[in-house]
């Protein structure tokens, strides 16, 4: 059996209180990564997934670290209050922004990291489904791939509810040379180094905040 648990149990999980054991998944965390998340989270080995959105609502906006991302600039930023702690160059939509089901489009507004996802793969491998291929991507070609980490957003607005639905991700990609400008399927693409780090620097239920306005507006 493998070792990685479906994510289609996690929800159980913490509704359900249902034992993790019974399944025969392995929950050592690997060395670099410790399951240390927000309350009602679960770490599964290779992703930690929340179960309580609401709970960064009530975090004084003087502490909480969130995401800031600026569509016109093509930039992203990690904060903590208002202090910044990194930037990053990101890419969104090449078909522009946008709500509706299937239209690739990236959409604005409030979220929150519904779920991390790649705890301790390689750098480059590609993801299909949320799931390690074991396959490393090459840089460049055509095709929009998914790698090294996933941050799963989300939506906390009515116009964005659907998000999580969606599939957007904060995610590595195979087309770093594209960063800058909007080139993805929907998804926020990231350099696979950046990810990484971004990725051990935020928590599940953190707040992403994605703008169609400059950083500094």
């Amino acid at each position: 059996m493998s070792s990685r648990l479906p994510l289609f149990l996690l929800p159980a999980l913490c509704q359900n209180r249902i034992s993790i054991f019974r399944y025969g998944f392995d929950f050592t965390p690997c060395e670099n990564q410790k399951p240390q998340e927000n309350s009602c989270s679960f770490y599964t080995g290779f992703a930690i997934v929340s179960s309580d959105p609401k709970k960064h609502l009530i975090a004084s906006e003087h502490d909480i670290t969130h995401l800031t991302i600026s569509v016109p600039e093509q930039k992203m930023q990690l904060r903590q209050g208002k202090r910044i702690l990194a930037v990053y160059s990101i890419s969104t939509s090449k078909f522009g922004l946008g709500f509706r089901e299937g239209s690739l489009q990236t959409p604005l507004g409030r979220f929150y990291i519904h779920a991390k996802i790649g705890v301790g793969a390689p750098l480059g491998e590609i993801f299909r489904g949320r799931q390690p291929t074991g396959v490393l991507a090459v840089q460049g070609g055509e095709e929009d791939l998914i790698t090294t980490r996933i941050l799963w957003l989300g939506g906390l607005d009515e116009d964005n509810a659907n998000t999580q639905s969606r599939y957007i991700y904060i995610h590595g990609t195979n087309q770093e040379h594209l960063l800058g400008i909007p080139a993805s399927h929907g998804c926020i693409r990231m350099k696979n180094t950046e990810i990484c780090e971004l990725f051990d620097r935020v928590h599940t239920n953190d707040q992403v905040f994605i703008l169609n306005t400059s950083l500094d507006a």
